[in-house]
């Protein structure tokens, strides 16, 4: 009875905790020749604007960060210069401080698809995220399009999965079809509802909206050097941590020696003054 009313309990548990459904797809087409050297484990955690809701969300944020042998920092280029925005540059620092490693932290600058002519342009916005953030590489910050990179795979999920059901898929049967277009046809998407959609035509437009999301190139010239340099990206980050342990032990013992030192010249002078009273 104590064990069916312990896994109903553990039950409940499980189905109060709030969870995401997300899309799991291999972001790149290429083989990991890497794979012998270990995996590499990407942890979501929850950002300013959801922490802010609660203290346990804030403390999940400061936990995380402090783990993390890397962090990849997600930032909005429409959101760049706002409260939120700050404080998880004021967090990062304060990890990479205590971790003694400036060289942890990625930038992904997401939502350039929403740069106009007139604003910002790539370089100057690459400078700002160095200084910014005190990132010392430019291969370390990246612009991506995520709704692009998004649509892309959905549309090209769903066409395998129905393509292999049936090889005669038609674009009517598509529920990814239309958000796709949207994406691949900008301003002209109106036109091309009204024309009907081109399957092939969208096939085709799959591979190179991809391309434009800037995620290929973040795959390709971070995580494959990341996977690389892993082992010893640890193996520094720990012995990043321990000089940093090191250092504050230190300080806190040579202040310590020194209340010591103090109370050991007081304790002295108490005891001649105590002498001097008994005499």
């Amino acid at each position: 009875m104590k064990q069916d009313s312990l896994t109903v309990s553990l039950e409940n548990f499980r189905k109060s905790i709030p969870r995401l459904e997300v899309l799991h797809l291999p972001m790149s087409n290429q083989r990991n020749d890497n794979e012998s050297l270990g995996t590499l484990v990407i942890v979501d955690n929850p950002g300013p604007n959801e922490s802010r809701a609660s203290l346990e969300l804030n403390e999940i944020v400061t936990n995380e960060l402090s783990k993390a042998t890397l962090i990849l920092v997600v930032i909005n280029y429409t959101q760049m210069n706002t409260e939120a925005a700050e404080k998880i540059r004021e967090q990062i620092n304060d990890v990479r401080d205590r971790k003694g490693d400036k060289d942890c932290l990625y930038a992904l600058i997401n939502k350039v698809d929403q740069r106009r002519t007139n604003t910002v342009n790539k370089k100057d916005l690459q400078r700002s995220i160095e200084t910014t953030y005190d990132i010392h590489s430019d291969k370390r910050i990246f612009e991506v399009k995520a709704v692009h990179a998004l649509a892309s795979r959905k549309f090209a999920r769903e066409y395998a999965q129905l393509h292999d059901e049936n090889r005669q898929v038609r674009v009517e049967d598509m529920l990814t079809a239309e958000d796709f277009a949207r994406e691949v046809y900008g301003g002209l998407f109106d036109d091309r509802i009204e024309q009907g959609l081109n399957l092939e035509e969208l096939l085709t437009g799959a591979p190179k909206l991809w391309k434009s999301s800037g995620f290929e190139e973040f795959l390709r010239n971070a995580f494959e050097d990341l996977v690389k340099i892993a082992s010893t990206k640890c193996i520094r980050s720990a012995v990043g941590l321990c000089e940093v342990a090191y250092a504050e032990l230190k300080g806190y013992i040579t202040l310590r020696l020194k209340a010591l030192k103090v109370d050991a010249e007081n304790l002295r002078q108490e005891i001649v003054d105590l002498e001097n009273d008994l005499h």
